[in-house]
């Protein structure tokens, strides 16, 4: 497979507007500071969402993986990010009108997500295209419906991982198909611990890329000096530039998204060409060194996250690549940058985890106990059907002292695990051992 493009390509006047390598993500945080200062995580979380859509047919790893990077980023209201996904969502769209009529890169901003106008659905008989479908980019810029809605972050699972969707409706069957780029924000503490525990062991946690910035009242009055300073007569903030600067800067960073997005239209799949050693210093080792650095409890939460994080240092591996004059390759300078940025968000994701620790410790310990007192009962009830064959539901609940509903979700897994069966009459059950071996160690069903 060919490296690079062709040097006719490569020479061709747009290429030489279009700016390569590390400096697209320098000069477009540039940018994005004059608008929402001090927040360089969250801008390096949305370009590298940019950069991940213009290779929304790429993937690596034999076709298994896709190059898009969907990031998430944990940060206060009030810290600019509005401002930011500004700068992103004007970036976009100046990408959009330069493209030709086949690509585009159409971003959308979506305030009330629900399974519906994601997936899609039907109105007056007739299918209706889901935003994930309609969009090329899907901006949440409060997140907090992907965490609370268990069929909406199980359909948006599904989306980041680049399969089909589908949806039952009264009318058939609506399938969604998606290149969508997702990009969301929600405050730190918007999420419960109880459910930031669910959502690390279902996996809805794993798919984006983090980006966590805790800001104190010191940042906020920070902020808010430099705002006055711009804005004084006779003030320049340190890290301004020039209006004339910043469009010039703009238009560079657009001609490299389109250059790099219809260089890509067709699909690449990216050739990882690194040995096995070289990936385990350069991603393996860091994470193990890492962890080292938290505390045990730390290390269980984010336990579930770390194949993934793994998946996302190759992607923003492959971003490099295709910043290297669209090469379609992975070497070690590549993976070298990559790992810049990915350390930025796996620190920030432990910085997070470790901030909350005690609170998400907590509640995985009282689901534990939980657990442990269900498997009791469920043991107390088998060992009362082993004791009386034949035993009536009624009857086990007041033996065991728990209500009939109860009684009955602990017999319905039993059956479901082969210990006993149900005999139903009417409203009423007997419960009857199974016959077999496994009856010896009734611990075989807990």
């Amino acid at each position: 497979m060919e490296g690079k493009p062709s040097k006719e390509k490569m020479s061709s006047d747009k290429s030489k507007e279009c700016i390569w390598g590390e400096e697209v993500i320098k000069r477009y945080i540039d940018v994005a500071d004059q608008e929402s200062h001090d927040n360089p995580r969250m801008h390096l979380g949305l370009v590298l969402g940019l950069l991940g859509e213009s290779l929304r047919n790429c993937t690596f790893k034999n076709g298994s993986e896709s190059c898009r990077v969907h990031p998430l980023v944990f940060q206060k209201s009030g810290s600019g990010k509005e401002s930011a996904f500004g700068v992103a969502e004007n970036i976009a769209n100046l990408v959009d009108d330069q493209l030709n009529k086949d690509t585009t890169f159409d971003f959308h901003s979506v305030d009330n997500i629900t399974s519906g106008n994601l997936a899609g659905t039907q109105v007056n008989g007739k299918n209706k295209r889901g935003v994930a479908e309609q969009h090329d980019i899907l901006a949440l810029r409060e997140a907090k419906d992907l965490f609370t809605h268990h069929e909406v972050r199980s359909r948006m699972r599904i989306l980041m991982d680049g399969e089909e969707v589908t949806r039952e409706m009264r009318e058939g069957t609506i399938t969604t198909e998606s290149t969508c780029t997702i990009m969301g924000t929600v405050p730190p503490r918007e999420i419960s611990a109880d459910k930031v525990s669910d959502l690390v062991s279902e996996g809805t946690l794993a798919r984006p890329l983090y980006f966590y910035s805790e800001i104190d009242l010191h940042d906020t009055t920070e902020i808010i000096g430099q705002i006055l300073t711009e804005t004084s007569t006779d003030g320049q903030r340190e890290n301004s530039i020039s209006s004339e600067k910043q469009k010039e800067l703009t238009q560079r960073i657009c001609r490299t998204l389109v250059e790099v997005t219809e260089h890509y239209a067709d699909g690449v799949d990216f050739e990882i060409a690194l040995s096995q050693e070289t990936l385990e210093s350069a991603i393996r080792e860091q994470i193990e060194e890492e962890l080292e650095r938290h505390p045990e409890e730390v290390k269980m939460i984010v336990q579930p996250m770390l194949t993934r994080y793994t998946i996302h240092a190759l992607r923003i591996a492959c971003i490099m690549a295709a910043l290297d004059e669209c090469s379609h390759t992975v070497g070690e300078e590549h993976l070298d940058q990559a790992m810049t940025y990915w350390r930025q968000s796996f620190y920030g994701m432990l910085d997070y985890f470790n901030r909350r620790q005690d609170e998400i410790s907590g509640v995985n310990k009282q689901a534990m106990r939980r657990e442990r007192d269900k498997a009791r009962s469920k043991l107390d009830l088998l060992v009362e059907i082993l004791r009386t064959p034949r035993i009536r539901q009624t009857r086990a609940a007041d033996e065991l002292r728990v209500s009939p509903e109860t009684i009955r979700g602990y017999a319905k897994e039993l059956e479901e695990q082969g210990a006993i069966e149900v005999q139903k009459t009417g409203n009423s059950a007997r419960y009857i051992p199974v016959d077999n071996s496994r009856n010896s160690d009734v611990t075989d069903f807990m």
